[in-house]
């Protein structure tokens, strides 16, 4: 899964890095960014990649849900028709796992070995709280982890690589062809780092 990323960019190096034409985001800060706060996503509007800042995570009952399975996201229906029209990216430097040891857990830090920045994939759309308003959402896909990565857990980020973002991104494209992307995000080199220690677990 991921539960949570470092964007450690200004808004305007994303926007040159990315070809962004327009910025949406109302203030972004660099550091850690946490579910059910905004987090900034790249996204086509009209034919032209726009940032923006997008609630991360959708309300559903007492949850919050802020990742979905790649592999059956098209099955539930919560995201209904999102892979099909809905694509974006978020921009991180890189994103954080924890990994069990015994009766404590790690903090890890999972960066690209080549590449400053991870372009992670989402979807995104509108949605209905409680009291029936409506607010802009994303989810985080995730896929089974990479064998350099998955003893720290078994599923990470889907990580759109530099050649396919266009493909992406591309509204006109409503079929993704799943498996290039999954050979995709394999074919890129994953690092890890331990960023805080053992912390302690409670199984109560």
């Amino acid at each position: 899964m991921c539960g949570r990323f470092l964007f450690s960019f200004d808004v305007d190096e994303v926007m040159k890095s990315y070809k962004v034409s327009k910025n949406l985001c109302n203030d972004i800060e660099k550091g850690e960014k946490f579910p059910g706060t905004k987090i900034p996503v790249i996204l086509n509007q009209d034919g032209k990649l726009v940032i923006k800042d997008i609630y991360w995570g959708i309300k559903y009952g007492s949850k919050n849900i802020i990742n979905a399975r790649f592999e059956t996201v098209e099955e539930k229906p919560l995201f209904k028709g999102l892979l099909q029209s809905s694509r974006c990216i978020i921009p991180a430097s890189s994103y954080y796992e924890w990994k069990v040891k015994g009766k404590s857990k790690e903090k890890m830090e999972i960066s690209q070995i080549h590449n400053e920045s991870m372009a992670l994939a989402g979807i995104y759309g509108n949605f209905k709280d409680g009291e029936d308003n409506y607010y802009e959402a994303v989810v985080i896909l995730t896929v089974p982890a990479d064998e350099s990565i998955e003893d720290i857990h078994p599923r990470m980020p889907l990580i759109i690589s530099k050649e396919l973002i266009k493909y992406w991104l591309d509204p006109s494209i409503t079929n993704i062809d799943k498996q290039k992307m999954l050979e995709a995000n394999y074919g890129q080199n994953f690092s890890s780092k331990n960023c805080e220690g053992l912390q302690q677990m409670s199984f109560l």
